[in-house]
């Protein structure tokens, strides 16, 4: 109940197997655990048919454990079916597995769109948990409020509902307990939202190291989140090394496809953005997403998990299509997308829906639709503080901010958010580089590629290319690689000469 599950699989592992097996009860919770950790679903299975042997409220247990195996396969209808037979199947006394069996139901209810649009059914929940002394499950409620305000773009609040839920994991001597690894990272991921990367960093290095003492796979979305801080900062080696931690862990969570999709899609997002669009499209064809340029997807209530995935899968494959020079064709989808975003409720969606609205109006040259995009996405931005949203779409969007600031728009927040680009409304980001679209190459430098490529027509090495733009030497010569590649050239000279053909230079 403290969340110390490495310390209880270590306690049970040390135990001889026919001692365990000889103990109904203990298998199930020795299965419970091992879920819980992240263990392969044949070790699971087979404590959990060595526990079913007729005592009625092991089988409930069972019954409640099998609920939440449902549960992480996203059958939101079978895991909701199975906790209810569950608390029918268990004594009132049985405090802990009925307040898991309980708060299972309500978040089940919850993603499942049974009418529920807020953490109130939770409360029933956090006040047996409290009773129970069930700790573990207390963090995790409060912890799930703070994740559905993070979802309905209400950061401050969710920010206050993770600390209490710090509070509530750290004991009498100040210590904090495992579970706390839940809160930090989502108070890591709130910082990066709002731009303040050396803080996230440190809440997420310590929310893995004590999420991983209760459950290893439960810091996948920690890496996801240190993945795009390490890209924020330039730093693209160490950025791919915390995706690849996250698709570690989720290969190695065999319950579920949902984690390796994610991480997927994001690997995606780290190659569009890099400009390495061949394994993008690669994956946007795997997932066949290009169907919904023409025939708009619309998301509805009791969609299985992995079909709730494909919005934001979209939003990847816009940034992909303005990349490949297909502004009108990622407008098309875009505009598909914002219906879906105001039915769930998802300002953040709609901010950065509008955002890459704004850069694909941008992209054909309309500036005037491109400021008007970005104006609605910087209102729903501002009163929450979003800075990463902008900040992570690069160079063009900080030629739109700095527009937008020339216009009155927004001052304050426009000249916050062109900070975590290191440049001012009234500092230029360089010279006018040619748009994607309009670029005589089968795959289009980016705009940091550009931006490279018009360096490396001085006298600058590329430590100084690199200091020039705020980034890591690691991080030019990764950028000078894929120009080489794009260019079909194998040295600085050509380079040049090659873009200078081109009427890149």
């Amino acid at each position: 109940m403290r969340g110390e599950v490495a310390t209880f699989l270590h306690w049970v592992s040390a135990l001889p197997n026919e001692l365990v097996h000889a103990r109904p009860s203990l298998c199930v919770f020795y299965a419970w655990m091992l879920l819980m950790h992240g263990q392969p679903l044949k070790v699971i299975e087979s404590f959990l048919r060595n526990a079913d042997r007729g005592d009625e409220i092991v089988a409930g247990r069972v019954t409640a454990l099998r609920g939440l195996m449902a549960g992480f396969r996203g059958q939101m209808g079978r895991a909701v079916e199975l906790s209810r037979r569950a608390l029918e199947q268990l004594p009132e006394e049985d405090q802990f597995v009925r307040t898991f069996a309980t708060w299972l139901l309500r978040t089940s209810q919850l993603v499942g769109g049974e009418g529920m649009t807020d953490s109130q059914p939770l409360d029933d929940v956090l006040r047996m948990s409290q009773r129970a002394g069930n700790v573990m499950l207390s963090v995790m409620v409060v912890c799930n409020r703070a994740e559905l305000l993070m979802r309905q773009g209400q950061l401050h609040k969710a920010a206050a509902t993770y600390r209490k839920a710090l509070e509530l994991a750290t004991d009498a001597q100040g210590q904090r307990m495992p579970i706390a690894g839940q809160a930090l990272i989502g108070l890591g991921e709130l910082s990066r939202q709002w731009g303040d990367l050396d803080a996230a960093v440190r809440y997420l290095v310590e929310g893995i190291e004590l999420t991983e003492q209760w459950s290893e796979v439960g810091s996948l979305e920690a890496y996801i989140s240190l993945a795009r801080i390490r890209w924020a900062q330039g730093d693209v080696d160490r950025a791919w090394q915390a995706l690849e931690k996250a698709q570690e862990l989720a290969v190695k969570f065999d319950l579920t496809d949902l984690d390796d999709l994610t991480v997927a899609m994001f690997q995606a997002w780290m190659c569009v953005a890099q400009g390495n669009l061949g394994p993008a499209r690669r994956w946007a064809e795997e997932r066949d997403l290009y169907q919904y340029v023409d025939s708009p997807w619309q998301e509805k209530a009791g969609d299985p998990y992995d079909h709730r995935l494909r919005k934001y899968e979209l939003l990847v494959l816009a940034r992909l299509l303005i990349a490949q020079g297909q502004p009108a064709e990622a407008l098309k989808l875009l505009g598909s997308l914002v219906p879906v975003a105001e039915w769930r409720g998802r300002p953040g969606m709609l901010i950065e829906i509008y955002a890459l609205q704004a850069l694909a109006y941008q992209a054909q040259g309309d500036v005037e639709q491109a400021v008007v995009a970005l104006e609605r996405a910087l209102s729903l931005a501002e009163p929450e503080g979003h800075v990463r949203i902008f900040a992570d779409e690069g160079e063009p969007i900080a030629r739109l901010l700095q527009e937008a600031a020339r216009r009155g728009i927004a001052p304050e927040y426009v000249n916050k958010s062109l900070a975590a680009f290191g440049v001012s409304k009234d500092r230029g980001t360089g010279e006018p580089l040619p748009s994607p679209q309009t670029q005589p190459l089968l795959e289009p430098l980016s705009a940091r590629e550009l931006e490279v490529l018009r360096l490396l027509n001085t006298h600058l090495s590329s430590t100084e290319i690199a200091e020039e733009l705020f980034i890591s030497v690691n991080t030019a010569r990764f950028h000078i690689k894929n120009i080489y590649g794009k260019l079909g050239v194998h040295g600085r000279s050509e380079a040049i000469q090659r873009a200078r053909e081109l009427g890149l230079l």
